[in-house]
């Protein structure tokens, strides 16, 4: 399978605020992600998660090392390439309906597929709504629409279901699980949650404490809807690599 994504002895530092000091995020690593794969990134909290994310959507730039997409160096950020992020960052003056087309709209292609991906993504009732009047599960389905209506090759997630209640977060990882299995998107989620990992990747990425590296690459050979009560015993591998520095 073609590469996607790959991340070869990328290091990346930042300077910390208030103290001034210089902190090692990444230290030399290395991720491949193939064309159509969902994979997944977890790791101990502050341990660089975020960071493999920015650096591809090219929000940073490695201090050593390369990112490629599709196999063209990355070098900022580009409509091959959209991040997802907690909050949704939706526009707060625009519609449902306005917000999705936002894309299309700035590259001359009307409104794109937007009535296509609200029906899909449950939201075709919302269509005339802003972001104030909705819950947080749909307003994470709104960003969700609106980075798909790109058409990217890669979608990138920033724990995009952190902030939502359990039943709210199942709801939309059936609706993550559903556009990929649809488009069969390139999708690199990272999440604090185990649980989610395996329920939704096909291979999960452990990462160390910082600064990160991989310390382990789990596939996840289960088919799909996935029974995650079944998977107890690769959960509890992945859960105790993240609990336990090496």
């Amino acid at each position: 399978m073609s590469k996607a994504v790959a991340l070869a002895g990328v290091r990346h530092a930042y300077t910390e605020a208030g103290t001034g000091r210089r902190v090692e995020a990444l230290a030399g690593l290395d991720l491949n992600v193939a064309a159509g794969e969902l994979v997944a990134i977890v790791g101990p909290s502050g341990c660089g998660k975020t960071t493999i994310l920015h650096l591809v959507a090219g929000l940073l730039k490695p201090d050593a090392g390369s990112v490629t997409c599709g196999g063209a160096p990355v070098d900022g950020i580009g409509t091959d390439r959209v991040l997802v992020f907690q909050d949704g960052a939706l526009f707060p003056w625009l519609t449902v309906a306005e917000n999705v087309s936002f894309g299309p709209r700035a590259r001359g292609e009307g409104t794109g597929r937007t009535a296509e991906l609200l029906a899909a993504l449950g939201l075709d009732g919302a269509a005339d709504r802003y972001p104030k009047e909705l819950s947080g599960g749909m307003r994470q389905r709104v960003a969700l629409a609106r980075a798909l209506a790109v058409d990217p090759a890669v979608l990138l997630l920033d724990e995009p279901f952190g902030a939502l209640d359990a039943l709210s977060r199942e709801r939309l990882q059936d609706v993550l699980e559903a556009a990929w299995l649809r488009d069969r998107k390139t999708m690199l989620l990272v999440t604090h949650s185990v649980e989610e990992a395996v329920r939704l990747a096909d291979r999960v990425i452990v990462v160390s404490p910082r600064p990160a590296a991989v310390r382990a690459d789990v596939r996840v050979d289960a088919p799909r809807p996935r029974d995650v009560t079944a998977l107890g015993e690769i959960r509890r591998t992945i859960a105790q690599m993240v609990r336990t520095p090496e």
